[in-house]
């Protein structure tokens, strides 16, 4: 949740949550392949400003890596993080709420 909170807070109103992730994935995306590697992962949380212990970052990124193969599609998750987002500053549907109701990261 501290993870998609920090991506909503770096959206700007001309954005939405989709773009601003994969703005910051993209970064790190050293060959165009639409893929993060968990030593990309950790420089996005970083940069995001996300501090996590080792074993929570590689718990995350193991959630995100469907198909097991070490790296995560960044476009598929942007994708997750806009359909939960309002695509505005403000989200009608706030994190805190999310976690109430079991849906959140």
């Amino acid at each position: 949740m501290v993870f998609y909170e920090k991506i909503r807070q770096k959206t700007t109103d001309a954005t939405d949550e989709g773009i601003t992730l994969k703005r910051f994935c993209k970064y790190y995306d050293m060959y165009d392949k639409k893929v993060i590697d968990l030593v990309a992962f950790k420089s996005v949380l970083e940069k995001l400003g996300c501090f996590f212990k080792e074993e929570e970052i590689v718990a995350m990124f193991n959630r995100r890596d469907l198909d097991r193969r070490g790296y995560i599609n960044y476009e598929d998750y942007a994708a997750i993080m806009l359909r939960i987002g309002s695509g505005k500053k403000l989200n009608p549907n706030p994190v805190f709420d999310m976690a109430a109701k079991g849906t959140g990261f």
